[in-house]
């Protein structure tokens, strides 16, 4: 098997292996000590995952590509602003939707904003950890308390619309869950200050 890294021919000690895994470790490894992580692979010219990568038994090329770990960084906080601003958009169309006692079209548009919620929560999850700053545990406190907030006011928000108390449930939309998603993008807005004056 013919491996490359970023489309440069490099010689593996476990590309002989049959182990798909020991190759990934040995790769991974190399691109840490560059201060990046592997983004996709590319499995005889067809991109690939690692899950798919590992199930696949003869190839013939291997090409990993690489992103550098502040690229990541910066590009992830860009997408996650981005997403952001649409799941505030979806809970105030669910709102509105409920002040029109359209509860079919609240509920579609709530069934969106929580996917997209969780999407966020675990980007910045691993945000946090690829930033280790060192204001990481004040830092943590913020972001746990708007994840409470958005899980309790998501949860009251369901069990009012199972009761048809649609007023009440864009109550908490407004007055709770917005705010808490108001308070994640100041915080991604921190990050990305971290992220800009971190020595990478």
């Amino acid at each position: 098997m013919i491996t490359s890294i970023d489309d440069k021919r490099v010689s593996l000690r476990s590309s002989k292996s049959r182990d798909r895994e020991d190759l990934l470790r040995e790769v991974k490894e190399i691109l840490s000590n560059e201060g990046k992580v592997l983004r996709f692979i590319e499995a005889d010219g067809v991109a690939i995952e690692e899950e798919a990568f590992k199930a696949l038994r003869e190839i013939v090329m291997v090409n990993f590509i690489s992103i550098s770990v502040q690229e990541l960084v910066m590009e992830s906080l860009e997408n996650s602003e981005k997403h952001l601003i649409t799941i505030i958009d979806t809970m105030d169309k669910s709102a509105c939707a409920l002040d029109k006692k359209q509860a079919d079209d609240a509920m579609t548009a709530l069934i969106d904003a929580v996917e997209g919620i969780c999407w966020q929560l675990e980007t910045i999850y691993k945000l946090q950890i690829l930033l280790s700053v060192e204001e990481r545990e004040r830092m943590d406190e913020e972001f746990e308390a708007h994840r409470e907030a958005l899980i309790d006011g998501l949860e009251r928000t369901s069990e009012f619309m199972k009761e048809r108390k649609h007023a009440e449930a864009a109550g908490i939309i407004r007055e709770k869950i917005n705010p808490s998603l108001d308070g994640l993008h100041s915080y991604i807005e921190n990050l990305r200050s971290l992220a800009h004056g971190k020595a990478w």
